[in-house]
């Protein structure tokens, strides 16, 4: 599929999402616990080196962790970027298992083995299902209010100028 089509069918999917006028990141992440049925929570920790965000369906909840060494307009990607693996049911990915120190890092108090199993951890948008992610993201971040998530010219200037898209 081309990026322009990619691009249009990405804006009819957000429209899905009902979202205000002017979304924040916040409105989304509202938008999809709704459209789920179920919470989702996002945090921000420390991840390791090439890890930029996971999601983790669980029981009762999903949830989002976010590296938080990441420019804020990165943040707010891989959050949307989470939230379209969410919201599009997107299976976790065959092979993407962490070891148990790692998942007890990431997700303290869970059960290593469930978190593993639930784990969507990708790092490459080969897939069909990755590149829906990236550019449903991207076209996303681009309808956000981002001053409301205190992003300043600067920070977003420089975001833009090292983003790699893989798109």
């Amino acid at each position: 599929m081309r990026i322009g089509r990619e691009r249009r069918r990405a804006i009819r999917l957000i429209r899905e999402l009902d979202l205000p006028e002017l979304p924040v990141l916040k409105d989304v992440v509202e938008s999809v616990a709704r459209v789920r049925d179920r919470p989702v929570e996002v945090h921000h920790r420390r991840l390791p080196s090439g890890l930029t965000g996971f999601c983790a369906q669980l029981a009762h909840r999903d949830v989002i962790v976010i590296g938080d060494s990441a420019s804020p307009l990165n943040r707010i990607l891989t959050a949307c970027h989470e939230l379209v693996h969410l919201w599009r049911g997107h299976a976790p990915a065959q092979g993407a298992l962490f070891d148990r120190a790692t998942v007890r890092t990431l997700l303290p108090g869970m059960h290593p083995d469930v978190v593993r199993g639930v784990l969507m951890g990708r790092s490459h948008y080969g897939s069909p299902q990755e590149r829906e992610a990236e550019v449903v993201a991207t076209q996303l971040v681009t309808m956000l209010d981002l001053r409301a998530d205190q992003i300043g010219n600067a920070q977003l200037a420089a975001s833009l100028a090292h983003r790699r898209t893989g798109v």
